[in-house]
């Protein structure tokens, strides 16, 4: 698979062949890498496409058993079979167009309104939100779940929990000799300068971004477990 930059359309890759060992490779425009699908423009609309498939085999399966389970059982099924396919490799899909990430938004609106025992036209006779829904319910939406785990994934990385070539991707200001600033002593961190616009969606990139945007009392967490429920309070 030969992955190509936005802008570089130009770019004629058809007569590029490789070979390794006197074998040529085999040209594709996806592979799924750790059960994540990586297709040759990076819009990651290949793995958006799987993880809706897998939302809709089991919304069915719910709704098939739904009249059966009670609510606890329903907000179980949820974070059992549901929670995990949004969350898994969400820090690197998220980065989809905002068409691809609305039709999962759907899917969770859906399910919401299956768990609760509420139709669409009850919701707007009684004036029910889809965001007071997943108040109810005790959900987050998922662009503020997809927000909360990359939180997750940063602190990890600052506190030095992550693997290390995940936290060698962020750079403390103190690291610099602002000892004396306000952004180094709040534990900021220091924001790479991008050279193409791709380079933004890069954890290094809009990971520091968003760290440096979260408040002193959350950056300043001495456990992952305290850092989880401000967390949560804090994108609730």
């Amino acid at each position: 698979m030969v992955i190509k930059a936005p802008g570089s359309s130009h770019i004629d890759c058809t007569n590029c062949n490789i070979t390794v060992n006197n074998v040529e490779l085999e040209k594709v425009d996806s592979f799924k890498s750790l059960g994540c699908m990586i297709d040759s423009k990076l819009n990651w609309h290949c793995e958006v496409e799987r993880k809706i498939k897998q939302l809709n085999y089991r919304i069915s399966s719910f709704c098939r058993i739904r009249k059966y389970l009670d609510f606890s059982s329903k907000q179980l099924y949820y974070s059992a079979y549901v929670l995990p396919i949004f969350d898994y490799c969400c820090n690197l899909w998220s980065h989809c167009s905002t068409r691809d990430l609305d039709r999962l938004c759907k899917l969770q609106k859906r399910l919401a309104r299956y768990t609760y025992g509420i139709t669409t036209l009850q919701m707007q006779q009684q004036q029910i939100s889809s965001a007071n829904l997943f108040t109810k319910l005790g959900w987050l939406p998922l662009e503020k779940r997809i927000y909360f785990n990359k939180c997750i994934l940063i602190f990890k990385c600052v506190n030095r929990l992550a693997p290390d070539n995940l936290c060698n991707l962020f750079t403390p200001r103190s690291a610099f000799g602002e000892t004396q600033t306000r952004s180094a002593t709040t534990g900021s961190l220091f924001v790479p300068r991008p050279n193409i616009s791709q380079y933004k969606q890069s954890l290094s990139y809009d990971g520091t971004v968003i760290w440096n945007s979260l408040p002193h009392s959350l950056t300043a967490c001495q456990t992952l477990e305290t850092f989880k429920k401000q967390l949560y309070k804090y994108v609730d």
